[in-house]
């Protein structure tokens, strides 16, 4: 299946109140941000449906690819999750091209 990959950014905004550290993907797909500041996972949820949709609609597998040029404990936490997303996305591809074979029938 062919990959679109996918920028994500960390977005530290540490000057407004709550403060807010969160990641960002490209804008044109419209995935929801992950704030990782907040312990509520409603963003989890809606972000894992956007991925899932996005997959179907276009055909294509995401691969997910951090930018960032800051050396902190947020770019850490950010590579985890990059890497745990990409190995799931991963394990899932025959899944996700059997749902794309069903729809297209």
């Amino acid at each position: 299946m062919e990959l679109l990959v996918i920028e994500v950014s960390i977005d530290r905004n540490f000057g407004t109140e709550p403060k807010e550290v969160a990641l960002s993907f490209d804008e044109s797909l419209q995935f929801p941000r992950i704030i990782l500041s907040e312990q509520a996972t409603n963003d989890l949820k809606d972000f894992f449906n956007t991925i899932f949709d996005c997959i179907i609609e276009n055909e294509k597998m995401i691969e997910f690819k951090l930018c960032d040029e800051k050396s902190d404990m947020f770019k850490e936490v950010a590579e985890d999750i990059v890497t745990q997303l990409n190995s799931e996305l991963k394990q899932s591809e025959e899944n996700f091209e059997e749902f794309i074979e069903l729809k297209n029938k």
